[in-house]
């Protein structure tokens, strides 16, 4: 399934119909939901640094792995796959934890979780991937799976131009070098068997080649690939804090 600009979901209900269209059982399109469900409170209010909602870039995400015909489990983990490192859990932390663990695994099960946990520890920069040059065929199958979510995350960003709508332009993981960035999506995704997705990152770069988009908009500050909600100044945090704090003394008397 060839994808193009404006054939991937972009809300929960596209998805929920493409996967129909697909003929996935109602068990993982249940599971997506639940991981949409999940999605829905740990990125409110975050946007990325093209100003799209980070929701509509989690959908879009695993929208091209259904389009894989991924399984199940790996199309709700592409909906989380940044829970660990950019949900918002209630705490300002950041990073993996036994609680957040277990609430991923009751939303999507046991698999799911395994995954955004081994998607969450690798760092894929253009060194780490070249660095398994040779070496495709001894990952684990969940290491493989977590490369393949990396995949539909960068193709996620090219597929609509919408890199292209950042400050910092950078064509896939911390590059901007053209032939770096044809190794480590195009050549690796068809090493990894999916020749659908190796020709889609493929057209999406030749589109980029030739795509200039609009000044961005300079209204607020940006930090990395995210637009900072506004949950994520000290004052709002500690306002809430506070508020939390004294919901819990009522119910406590």
């Amino acid at each position: 399934m060839t994808l193009n600009p404006v054939s991937f979901a972009q809300t929960n209900i596209q998805i929920y119909n493409q996967m129909k269209l697909l003929e996935y059982d109602d068990r993982d399109i249940e599971k997506v939901r639940c991981a949409y469900v999940l999605a829905m409170r740990l990125f409110s209010g975050q946007f990325r640094a093209n100003e799209k909602p980070q929701l509509a870039h989690l959908i879009g995400v695993a929208s091209i792995l259904a389009a894989q015909k991924a399984k199940g489990h790996i199309v709700a983990a592409g909906m989380l796959h940044s829970a660990y490192s950019h949900g918002e859990w209630g705490d300002s932390l950041r990073g993996r934890t036994d609680t957040k663990a277990s609430e991923i695994r009751n939303a999507v099960g046991k698999d799911a979780e395994a995954l955004v946990s081994c998607y969450q520890s690798q760092r894929y920069t253009t060194e780490h991937i070249r660095s398994l040059r040779g070496k495709f065929d001894t990952l684990s199958e969940l290491e493989r799976d977590a490369l393949l979510v990396e995949l539909a995350d960068v193709l996620e960003e090219f597929v609509d131009s919408g890199i292209k709508y950042c400050d910092h332009v950078k064509h896939g993981p911390e590059s901007g070098n053209r032939e770096a960035v044809q190794f480590v999506t195009v050549e690796t995704a068809a090493v990894l068997r999916y020749p659908d997705l190796a020709r889609d990152l493929s057209d999406a770069l030749d589109r980029l080649d030739h795509f200039r988009a609009p000044p961005p908009a300079h209204t607020h500050e940006k930090h990395g690939s995210f637009v900072p909600p506004l949950t994520h100044t000290p004052t709002v945090r500690l306002a809430l804090k506070q508020c939390w704090r004294s919901v819990a003394q009522l119910i406590s008397r």
